[in-house]
């Protein structure tokens, strides 16, 4: 036989159990709705997050650029400081051992025509400096001190600049000192080619035909100095003869720099000046 329910407990479970569906459903709701927060606050801080790692590239790239764009600049400044200070250098050992009388002095006029007919040869790839440097010890520490002196004037590094300076003076020193010799040894020769040439033209008066004799004899008197100072009159037919004549020893002397530490051939100087 069954027990009926009493009306009151059967409206007070269906009551609980309303309460109960109501709560869960509120409880449902907050959950989803926190998790709607949550994930707008995820989206968000993902936002932020990709925002500031984008700029913090940006930023790093636009560094990285201008740092790329600075090297490069002082990578050219380096090369270009390097050559100027090698043609300087050249051309300031040429005019120095150009000083033949102490009477006559051309230094800036020589030093610049010395220093220009290197740095011209160096750009058409004419000078062995590599090749020399290899072989011969001197010219090659030489070389180092140019370049430690450039690293130093572009890079601001004056760690080994002051060694360099003396190591680079004792160079120009001691070979404008071999040119000097050189030099003065032509000088020498030209007198006697000269002396030579007047005892000629004595000769040729007594010749039959004088001018076919003294075209016979003019190669001998046609030395690499005479084509240097022919050509350097024709440049400057205005110009006083010594000056003219120092111009020319300086070309001279840029001449046997380059082949005296056997940079270059004749061939390449007589290509500069036309001769």
């Amino acid at each position: 036989m069954t027990t009926a329910t009493p009306a009151s407990t059967s409206i007070f479970t269906s009551l609980s159990a309303q309460k109960r569906r109501e709560k869960r459903a509120k409880l449902t709701d907050a959950i989803l709705f926190n998790k709607e927060l949550q994930d707008d606050a995820d989206a968000k801080r993902v936002k932020l997050n990709s925002k500031i790692k984008t700029n913090e590239f940006c930023k790093q790239t636009r560094k990285h650029n201008a740092d790329l764009r600075d090297a490069r600049l002082k990578e050219t400044q380096y090369k270009e400081t390097y050559k100027r200070l090698l043609a300087e250098s050249f051309g300031s050992m040429v005019a120095e051992a150009s000083e033949i009388h102490p009477q006559f002095s051309k230094r800036t006029k020589i030093a610049c025509e010395a220093a220009e007919a290197f740095s011209k040869l160096l750009d058409e790839g004419k000078l062995k400096i590599d090749e020399v440097k290899a072989s011969n010890p001197h010219f090659s520490v030489y070389l180092k001190c140019i370049d430690d002196i450039a690293h130093s004037k572009v890079y601001e590094d004056e760690e080994n600049l002051q060694n360099a300076m003396t190591l680079k003076s004792t160079f120009e020193h001691d070979f404008s000192e071999i040119l000097n010799k050189k030099i003065l040894a032509m000088m020498e020769n030209e007198h006697q080619v000269e002396q030579l040439r007047k005892e000629e033209l004595k000769n040729a008066q007594e010749a039959p035909f004088p001018e076919a004799y003294m075209a016979s004899k003019a190669r001998q008197f046609n030395t690499y100095f005479k084509q240097i100072l022919d050509n350097t009159i024709r440049e400057n037919p205005e110009a006083k003869d010594i000056s003219n004549m120092l111009v020319a020893v300086g070309r001279y002397g840029a001449l046997e720099a380059i082949y005296t530490l056997k940079l270059a051939d004749r061939e390449a100087f007589k290509t500069k000046y036309q001769l």
